[in-house]
């Protein structure tokens, strides 16, 4: 598991997760080789909420983007 040894080199990807896992999300995962960490939410309100209160505590230092998926 990729994500397990780089935490381990850059604790600031464990510093993500757990951030957003606090904010509400239902899971949260590297992405691939890293460094791009995502979190599922159960809505857009609690995606906006972990958002808004993401970009005020570490906006110039992270790049946090929303996404929604699409639905078929």
């Amino acid at each position: 598991d990729l994500e397990k040894v780089t935490i381990r080199r850059y604790p600031v990807v464990n510093e993500i997760k757990t951030a957003l896992m606090k904010l509400g999300a239902m899971g949260s995962q590297m992405t691939g080789s890293g460094p791009t960490v995502f979190a599922i939410y159960a809505d857009k309100v609690k995606r906006e909420s972990a958002y808004d209160k993401l970009m005020s505590v570490h906006g110039e230092e992270w790049k946090i983007f929303k996404a929604e998926n699409l639905a078929a």
